[in-house]
């Protein structure tokens, strides 16, 4: 299964090549996100990136922490994590958390008024982000690196450097198997939800355009989601090659891994050596006490957040 979400890794390069005698080298530059896991928190379609850009170019927490935007990445490209940073300069980890909430306070503030959100939702939100952002302070920060890469141009007939890009997440970030659920509810092919996701429509917009109710298609995508996540609970990620497969890359990738990390009370990279040395999250949950259906309703609730929010945005 392919990435839905955000934050997602977008394309793998893929190089053939056969003899020829090269002539010019043109060097082109791809941006890859590093492996930590510390890139956002969500609840309820209220994101806070945490990325080493966002977070140095947060003006509050600039000012809570008395350093300037490069210093701030100075210190992270460090390896120095956000209660390391609050430490030094002797400030509370609450006020760190505050400046990094306090734009989504503002908008749950706006919401609720409009009528858009209940007090006890807000206040659940509010919540659920405080304590993802607590357990993220003592992460490393997600850094954005660029690696360059070489084509090589030739004239000679007989030879060429190739190099093509092959989509691993669909326009808009829909995985084939929620394309497919999407499309059917919207009574479209495949290519035609292509056309308009391409055209810069949202799944939303395009259920209005068809006449169909955007609720309907959303839960049609959201029960394909999660009915892909239980998939995942009793499958191990041991192999023979030692790396992830497409679909264990995905669950990671969405922030499910991560998820179940939390509610473990460990790490993400922790949990994932349980799951290649053949454990499942299903067994690793009784192992934590945490009973199994608590962890598919976390699991779920995570997936229907953000497919709603995924259905909602332009590609």
């Amino acid at each position: 299964m392919k990435k839905w979400i955000p934050a997602m890794l977008g394309a793998t390069m893929i190089f053939s090549a056969t003899s020829a005698s090269v002539f010019a080298a043109t060097p082109t530059a791809v941006t890859q996100v590093s492996a930590a896991t510390n890139a956002k928190v969500s609840s309820n379609g209220y994101n806070i990136s945490l990325d080493q850009n966002s977070l140095c170019s947060n003006t509050s927490l600039q000012k809570v922490l008395g350093l300037s935007k490069t210093e701030l990445q100075k210190q992270f490209q460090a390896g120095k994590t956000l209660a390391d940073l609050a430490k030094a300069k002797g400030v509370s980890t609450t006020k760190v958390t505050n400046a990094l909430l306090q734009p989504q306070l503002t908008k749950l503030a706006s919401d609720q008024k409009s009528g858009k959100l209940t007090q006890a939702k807000v206040t659940s939100i509010k919540t659920d982000l405080t304590k993802q952002l607590n357990n993220s302070l003592t992460k490393k920060v997600t850094t954005v690196t660029t690696v360059t890469t070489t084509t090589t141009s030739t004239t000679s007939k007989t030879a060429a450097a190739t190099a093509k890009t092959t989509d691993t997440t669909s326009s808009n970030n829909l995985t084939s198997l929620n394309k497919s659920a999407a499309a059917s509810a919207l009574n479209l092919s495949q290519t035609e939800l292509n056309q308009q996701i391409k055209a810069g429509k949202s799944i939303v917009d395009i259920a209005k355009d068809q006449g169909v109710n955007k609720t309907t298609v959303i839960n049609t995508v959201v029960a394909k989601e999660k009915s892909w996540v239980t998939s995942q609970l009793n499958t191990s990620w041991k192999n023979t090659t030692g790396t992830l497969t497409t679909e264990q890359q995905q669950f990671k990738d969405s922030g499910y891994l991560a998820k179940a990390a939390q509610l473990f009370n460990t790490s993400a990279d922790e949990l994932q050596t349980q799951l290649k040395n053949g454990q499942t999250l299903t067994a690793i949950a009784k192992e934590k006490g945490v009973d199994s259906s608590k962890l598919t309703e976390t699991l779920h609730t995570y997936a229907k957040e953000q497919v709603t929010e995924q259905c909602n945005q332009a590609s």
